[in-house]
């Protein structure tokens, strides 16, 4: 490649010539007197994109730089970038379109084409932005076959692909949590590949780690902080960079939530980080673990939700019993069922949780609220596991918050139904949480007309009574704890 880089002093010596040819000696220079000396010569103005490049594999190419090898399969990993954005509204011209073609491509890319040998020559490309033109160089491939290059390194036509988008050296992506995203490989010409090594930016921020099975794993180990952080894939001697995004990602990946504010994104990363990658889950899952052992060796969220979907859970009715044993070997559940058995099998792993009870004129609901450091996570399986429909990259984390009186408040948000309507199923009666005191209780009855007006015998414990509070309770309407 270093021979391809003279093109750099040619340029600096052609910048100089035509300044000396035409010169006369400053003594000989004589004053303008013609009647128009008044008139100030036009001055340049320095465009307003102050730092014009394209990005091609994630390496920064400038105004007069060359590259290469072009092939003739073609290169769309060009990107333009002005002041450190990419754009894309440019145009683009080969200066000798019978050799190498430069087109446009409809995600705003360069594609370069080899059409014919480029002789051992450079071949010129014009990208114009605003009125201004920025010229660029490039070599095709042949130079790999003149001996200076025997183990054929070079950039390649590398990418990552995550959950089946194509992402471009220099391009962002995200939003990665705290549970990791191992959904990720990297494509050559593609093709996967596994001999490359990965590195994060900022590794007290985000972990970048290769798998056992050659894919990316990374991890958000603390909030982002709104910037985007950098990781570096190693392939064959050259590096590509790629960007990452924090925020409102599901735990299992997916597109995020936008229900979810993450208000406080430490204790969420911390909250939905994995201890588990999805390759010990399966042994995990193999080992065909007794409903002891799952509770002992699960002891995160993202981990207990990724276990029991790989071990094939499902929603299904529970009308042979809510026990989270029972749900476990059954390996399925509905609301009450689910929330004990996500209970269960993370007692003690955080610093509280409990139920949150919901009943509406005649239907309910349950779900389950973790405490880590100060912030309740209210999750709900049935959105990981709803009738018919599991779908692993949904997020069980509908809200967050550091006071548990603003969830009902926000259950009106997140519910599609009128709760204020008198004549609807979902007619709002009451919402109450309990501390975690084993299996979630179960109405025996919904809620009936009385000569006293509505209510519902609700069989608490006694420490479930002891750690009740009362969120929302509808005028007319009598509970029985």
């Amino acid at each position: 490649m270093k021979k391809l880089l003279l093109f750099v002093m040619v340029f600096a010596l052609l910048a100089v010539l035509p300044a000396c040819a035409g010169s006369t000696p400053a003594d000989d220079a004589q004053p303008d007197t013609s009647e128009n000396n008044d008139v100030q010569a036009d001055v340049p103005v320095e465009p307003e994109h102050t730092e014009f490049k394209i990005l091609w594999h994630g390496n920064d190419i400038f105004p007069g730089e060359g590259f290469g090898d072009i092939t003739a399969a073609g290169d769309d990993n060009v990107a333009v970038v002005v002041n450190g954005e990419l754009v894309s509204d440019f145009t683009v011209k080969s200066a000798e379109p019978d050799v190498m073609s430069a087109e446009k491509t409809e995600k705003g890319r360069i594609c370069l084409t080899k059409l014919k040998p480029f002789g051992d020559r450079m071949v010129d490309f014009t990208v114009t932005y605003r009125d201004a033109d920025y010229i660029f160089r490039c070599n095709d491939d042949s130079w790999k076959t003149d001996g200076e290059n025997p183990d054929g390194l070079g950039l390649v036509n590398l990418s990552v692909a995550c959950r089946g988008n194509e992402i471009l050296p220099g391009e962002s992506f995200g939003f990665i949590a705290g549970g990791g995203d191992d959904n990720i490989s990297v494509i050559v010409d593609r093709q996967q590949v596994t001999d490359f090594e990965v590195e994060s930016g900022r590794p007290d921020t985000m972990s970048a780690e290769k798998t056992v099975d050659g894919s990316i794993l990374l991890t958000q180990i603390k909030s982002f902080g709104g910037e985007r952080i950098d990781f570096t894939v190693s392939y064959k001697g050259s590096f590509y960079t790629f960007y990452c995004e924090d925020g409102t990602q599901p735990i299992n990946g997916g597109e995020p939530e936008e229900q979810l504010d993450v208000h406080y994104p430490d204790e969420y990363a911390e909250f939905t980080r994995r201890q588990y990658t999805d390759e010990e889950i399966q042994a995990l899952v193999d080992a065909q673990l007794s409903f002891e052992d799952a509770c002992d060796k699960l002891s995160t969220l993202s981990d207990a939700v990724q276990y029991l979907y790989m071990r094939g859970y499902r929603f299904q009715s529970e009308s042979l019993g809510t026990d989270a044993e029972y749900r476990y070997y059954a390996n399925s559940g509905a609301c009450v069922g689910g929330s004990g058995l996500l209970n269960a099998l993370l007692e003690g792993d955080y610093d509280g949780q409990g139920y949150v009870y919901i009943f509406y004129a005649r239907t309910e609901h349950v779900l389950d609220y973790f405490v880590l450091d100060g912030v309740y996570f209210y999750c709900d399986l049935v959105t990981v596991f709803n009738n018919g429909n599991t779908d692993i990259t949904k997020n069980p984390v509908c809200y967050m918050t550091k006071n548990p009186e603003t969830f009902c408040d926000k259950w009106h948000e997140l519910e599609p139904h009128d709760l204020n309507d008198s004549e609807s199923d979902m007619y709002l009666a009451t919402i109450f949480t309990t501390a975690y005191c084993g299996n979630p209780a179960k109405s025996k009855v919904m809620l009936k007309d009385s000569e006293s007006g509505k209510y519902s015998n609700i069989p608490l414990s006694p420490e479930e009574k002891e750690s009740q509070q009362i969120l929302f309770l509808r005028d007319g309407y009598t509970f029985e704890f």
